[in-house]
């Protein structure tokens, strides 16, 4: 219901403000009074188009507001939360159009724009004479006085949410299917990429351990023939560090036996010994399985260098080769 219209500075009226009541109202009074301009300034308020010729001469800016009480209207209280509106019980619209040409429009004292103001007004008046407020001539307004009449808000409501559920899962069975097509087309190429990269199935850390044991094995000449020079020094050969420490091991005991105070540095020539015996025992022991298999090594190169040319193709890293190959395999899986 309209409950009160302000009118300022629009064609021939300076202000005017008119409070309605319940029921009929009717304003009457003789030709050229100003009823069509009251008629015309609501047609702005409820949207209709306007240019700066219904500003009334002198002034800089005409407005138009309109109260509505809007209790327990269902259809505009859901446009209005639609648009992200205030809803109270009363309705404040209001239009303003300047000289500089711009034209304001608010809802609730929210801005909105035109057609927000032209929509919600379509739900609240009928202008007759104006047919594009006389909602009974509009065949679009028909089913919601069918539905308002049998009471079906709650159906409706149960209605929207199925209808949008199936409209949600026919975009993804559209979007699956243009998937599929698209996988399809990709069928040979996806096959040609997994067997490549399975072939090879690099392991995330396998690169660093290959390139260390790749080094070992092309060093292995050179690491023999250290290793059996330390193991001469050390152990082996009459003049080693094991046969020198144990001859200053036997004088120390000698000297030990005379005066006490060598118990200490006898001890540290014994652990000295220990020691040397671990560091021989060690490198004999990795002396005895140094690998001089040429083919193991030329073995590791090839996979080192099928690693390297599947980083190149798919994406740099092992990591990004694993991901990839996941990827790839979970589309050709979904044809």
């Amino acid at each position: 219901m309209l409950k009160s219209f302000e009118v300022k500075d629009y064609a021939l009226i300076e202000h005017i403000s008119v409070e309605f009541g319940s029921g009929l109202n009717i304003i009457t009074g003789e030709t050229g009074a100003g009823k069509s301009i009251l008629i015309d300034a609501m047609s702005l308020l409820l949207g209709e188009r306007a240019s700066t010729e219904v500003i009334r001469k002198g002034a800089q800016k005409s407005f138009v507001e309109g109260i509505f009480y809007v209790k327990g209207n269902k259809k505009v209280k859901s446009f209005l939360e639609e648009n992200d509106v205030d809803f109270n019980e009363e309705l404040f619209i209001r239009r303003e159009i300047s000289l500089k040409g711009s034209n304001r429009c608010f809802i609730n004292d929210t801005p909105v724009n035109l057609n927000l103001v032209k929509d919600v007004g379509n739900l609240l008046v009928d202008l007759h004479g104006q047919h594009e407020h006389q909602s009974l001539l509009r065949n679009e307004t028909h089913i919601d006085y069918l539905d308002e009449f049998g009471d079906y808000q709650e159906l409706l409501h149960q209605y929207g949410r199925i209808y949008s559920e199936l409209l949600q899962k026919e975009n993804v069975l559209k979007e699956l299917r243009e998937k599929e097509s698209s996988i399809k087309e990709k069928k040979d190429f996806y096959s040609f990429q997994i067997k490549e990269i399975d072939n090879i199935s690099p392991q995330e850390d396998e690169e660093d351990k290959l390139i260390e044991e790749l080094k070992i094995l092309e060093n292995s000449e050179k690491l023999a023939e250290l290793t059996s020079e330390i193991y001469q020094l050390v152990y082996e050969s009459d003049n080693s560090v094991q046969a020198s420490l144990a001859k200053v091991k036997t004088l120390l005991q000698k000297l030990n036996e005379i005066d006490k105070s060598f118990s200490e540095v006898l001890n540290e020539s014994e652990n000295a010994l220990v020691q040397v015996q671990d560091v021989s025992n060690f490198i004999r022991s990795y002396n005895s399985k140094i690998n001089l298999d040429s083919e193991e090594v030329e073995s590791k190169r090839e996979r080192l260098g099928s690693i390297n040319l599947l980083k190149k193709k798919y994406g740099g890293s092992i990591k990004s080769i694993i991901d990839y190959r996941k990827k790839i395999g979970d589309e050709f899986d979904l044809i």
